[in-house]
């Protein structure tokens, strides 16, 4: 089986910017060997599709309309579809640019809470397209202390982008809910310990709550309980083990803190209606 490839953005060589923007026909059309297949990426990128088409993302279909932002988490796996029409814009960039200059604001845009993508109305357009162009001459014209101005600019981008996401769901106030940072903690330190059997009182004690409290925060703001929250992460991480590497299915079952691996397959097969083995033979 081929691996599903992992791809970097500079690693970590410091001298380098660890952000670029490109437009995404012309990348697609110069990187046709990787954009096509299913890859993922250390890094995070952000896509505004200017034109209605189609995104793969962990194993499902995107359908979006024009003028959408498309969030890709790092790790995720993800492709271009060929018979979509790919116009917009991509940006790339690492944790090292965003938290460069000591700059402390927790951004929540991926945190994996709610919808990996939204639209975009016309103001909105105008007003993304505008910090894009400043964005663009910086990176063109390289003047004296263009990476901080640089800086500067992609954060005033990526929070507008929190207020647009914020705005899309019904205009949610949860950015000053206790309970939301409480989720998205509780997400955070999920992947933290995918590989591991932990109990729910783990996470209690980790995130100082009682049993009460992450269970609204979790029905509120991932609509299910942590239980299955943390059950469902460790499937979809399962997919990714069955398409990204040549480990065994018992394997997986137990890189994932799974004692039994008949059990493994019996919650995939409920969840997904197909049994890892079909799943992985599917793809390949």
């Amino acid at each position: 089986m081929d691996e599903i490839p992992e791809y970097h953005l500079h690693r970590d060589d410091l001298s380098k910017l660890h952000f670029e923007i490109n437009e995404t026909e012309p990348y697609c059309d110069k990187n046709t060997l990787h954009c096509f297949k299913p890859h993922r990426h250390s890094f995070y990128q952000i896509i505004w599709f200017k034109e209605e088409g189609r995104h793969y993302i962990d194993y499902e279909i995107l359908n979006h309309p024009r003028n959408s932002i498309v969030l890709i988490n790092k790790n995720q796996v993800h492709h271009f579809c060929p018979d979509s029409k790919n116009e917009g814009v991509i940006f790339h960039f690492n944790d090292i640019f965003l938290t460069q200059y000591d700059f402390k604001f927790s951004y929540t845009l991926f945190s994996g809470i709610g919808s990996n993508f939204f639209s975009l109305n016309t103001n909105q357009i105008d007003r993304i397209d505008t910090l894009l162009t400043i964005i663009q001459q910086e990176l063109a014209e390289k003047k004296t202390y263009f990476q901080i101005q640089l800086f500067l600019i992609f954060h005033s981008f990526i929070l507008l982008l929190e207020q647009l996401k914020n705005k899309s769901k019904s205009g949610s106030k949860h950015i000053n809910d206790p309970l939301f940072y409480i989720a998205v903690k509780f997400k955070a330190e999920i992947g933290l310990h995918l590989s591991e059997s932990k109990s729910l009182t783990f996470y209690f004690d980790k995130l100082n709550v009682n049993s009460k409290k992450l269970t609204l925060a979790s029905k509120k703001y991932l609509n299910d309980t942590p239980n299955n929250i943390i059950r469902k992460e460790k499937l979809i991480e399962s997919k990714r083990l069955l398409l990204n590497s040549d480990l065994s299915i018992q394997q997986i079952a137990y890189s994932l803190g799974y004692d039994q691996p008949t059990y493994f397959t019996k919650i995939f097969k409920s969840h997904f209606n197909t049994t890892p083995k079909e799943f992985r033979e599917s793809v390949f």
